[in-house]
């Protein structure tokens, strides 16, 4: 019977590993932004989710932790998202492209108009009829230009979703303009753990046989 209990645990110590491995991802579309667009086109809200100013990763793939502990930065000017002509506080969604298990985010704020207070909300629609709160932070600021603006991570209550927003409470406006800055939003995620049927057929009939001998050595103990 110890040997069977042993073999269980194994059997849920590899599913409860394979739930907690983190890859850093990038959103695939922006789905709804309160804040609107720059109207001079030179920050188009796309550069916030595709690269254009870090430290390169493979989404999906590369691991979060090891990426961000190589202390990766934002680093040009014109290249991050930036939004015109509507004060905080305001929405922006993010579409992961599937239902992943949302761990962190990774924020490469934006130079003086970086978000100073953000609430986080996870989701399985795009509608955020039903929403989670994950989290509420308050990221620091470095001043302008965009230059070597490194990784926050913010960790948040582990959810399964696949839309993710960012409640912007509050920006920083070091010159009176309405203008925020995102250099990039990743997040940390990892494959929902799906168990097989014939794990769960495995574990069912090792609990059953695991009961099924505990009740025989009461027997015993008792006869």
């Amino acid at each position: 019977m110890q040997k069977l209990l042993c073999i269980i645990c194994a059997m849920l110590g590899a599913i409860v590993s394979a739930a907690q491995a983190g890859s850093i991802l990038s959103p695939v579309a922006i789905v709804s932004n309160t804040f609107g667009a720059d109207p001079y086109g030179f920050d188009p809200q796309e550069n916030m989710i595709n690269q254009s100013n870090v430290s390169p990763f493979v989404s999906g793939v590369d691991d979060f932790a090891i990426y961000a502990g190589g202390t990766p930065k934002a680093g040009c000017n014109n290249c991050d998202g930036m939004y015109f002509g509507r004060d905080a506080p305001g929405n922006i969604d993010f579409d992961l492209g599937q239902t992943y298990s949302v761990q962190a985010l990774g924020l490469f704020n934006s130079g003086a108009r970086g978000i100073t207070s953000v609430d986080v909300y996870t989701a399985s629609t795009s509608s955020f009829a039903a929403s989670t709160l994950v989290g509420s932070f308050q990221p620091s600021v470095i001043g302008d230009p965009v230059t070597n603006v490194p990784i926050s991570v913010f960790d948040f209550v582990v959810t399964e979703a696949r839309y993710v927003r960012l409640h912007i409470n509050d920006f920083a406006r070091p010159d009176g303009c309405n203008c925020l800055g995102i250099a990039e939003v990743t997040f940390e995620v990892s494959a929902v753990a799906a168990v097989e049927p014939t794990t769960l057929a495995l574990l069912g009939s090792g609990a059953g046989a695991v009961f099924a001998a505990g009740r025989r050595n009461r027997s015993r103990a008792g006869g």
